[in-house]
């Protein structure tokens, strides 16, 4: 059993929302290196790189085995402050990280301010502010880069940033399908926009997903819808996904999963919309008692557990493994509630 708990909480499974493996950043690769220096074209050899500036660690005589391209070579040559970004590890391996114009250096001189206190912890918190200040940068390539920055931080993070993007760019992002990898933080982002144009769009995003038969991107825009209408919202999705029988569970879990993250973001009154709903589920679709157990245990909501518990008495229509889940997790809830 207690191997079994430790599956139903895996940190691994706590969030459907991205449907992509995150990247590593820019920011990841400097935060990294043990060596970083800035290099320009060699004025004996336009084709080689020669270090400029020495930016951390130390690099000697080591010769840097990348052609300079046209492209760069033409940058470089009408831009004398910029530079192409390398790293170099303990082994001798150059690695190309960016080319730096001025807008870059000004990322870099903060990124490189803030690398020892940043390194001591994965996700600082800190970081994610300092990097979302990028995120309506007329630099696409900032842009992205903020936007792949915080695409792993929690919901209530996202939330506490207070990041603003133009809901113009982001409508006009989740329309494109080079940004196909970024529609869930773009959805979330909608969401917190204090939009007009993000509840009529929501609601059409939802409503397509309903028809679909995986959950895609379901998980971020229930979120946002919830952010976005309240009550309204949760009524909305409940209906759509949770009153009948014929939802694939994977999209079940979706929608259970935003609502759990709300329940510990949201007031006391939208907290027990929630637990009505979900109540109302289980008895509806009894298997989907293990759904609701798994999701709300992996965002260590345990507001529910009482009311799972007091189904457990007529618990004849869920598999053993899912009376299993729903037992660990009221278990854990009263752990937690004391």
């Amino acid at each position: 059993m207690a191997l079994f708990a430790g599956t139903l909480s895996s940190p691994a499974d706590a969030c459907s929302f991205h449907t992509y493996k995150p990247v590593r950043t820019l920011v990841d690769k400097i935060l990294e290196s043990e060596t970083l220096v800035l290099a320009r074209q060699s004025q004996n050899n336009a084709l080689r790189f020669k270090i400029a500036n020495v930016l951390q660690g130390t690099a000697h005589s080591e010769p840097i085995p990348f052609l300079v391209d046209t492209a760069t070579r033409r940058r470089l040559s009408t831009n004398a402050h910029d530079g192409v970004l390398l790293s170099l590890d303990g082994q001798g391996t150059w690695r190309y990280l960016s080319y730096v114009d001025q807008n870059w250096q000004d990322l870099l001189k903060m990124v490189m301010r803030q690398a020892p206190m940043w390194r001591d912890q994965t996700h600082h918190p800190d970081r994610f502010e300092a990097l979302s200040k990028y995120l309506n940068h007329k630099d696409p390539r900032l842009h992205y880069l903020a936007l792949q920055e915080i695409d792993r931080v929690p919901y209530e993070t996202l939330r506490t940033l207070g990041v603003s993007v133009h809901a113009e760019t982001l409508l006009k992002a989740l329309g494109s399908w080079r940004d196909a990898q970024y529609v869930p933080i773009n959805l979330l982002l909608l969401g917190l926009s204090n939009a007009p144009e993000a509840g009529p769009f929501l609601r059409q995003q939802v409503d397509r997903l309903h028809q679909s038969s995986t959950p895609g991107s379901l998980g971020a825009a229930a979120t946002a819808l919830i952010e976005v209408d309240g009550e309204n919202g949760i009524k909305h999705l409940s209906r759509l996904f949770l009153s009948g029988q014929d939802q694939p569970i994977a999209k079940v879990a979706a929608v259970v999963e935003a609502m759990a993250i709300h329940s510990n973001l949201g007031s006391d009154h939208l907290q027990r919309t929630i637990e009505e709903t979900l109540v109302g589920f289980v008895r509806n679709r009894p298997a989907g008692a293990a759904t609701v157990a798994r999701q709300f245990s992996l965002q260590r909501n345990w507001s529910i557990g009482p009311h799972l518990e007091a189904m457990m008495d007529d618990a004849s229509h869920m598999t053993p493994a899912a009376r299993l889940q729903v037992a660990i997790y009221v278990a854990q809830s009263k752990a937690g509630s004391r």
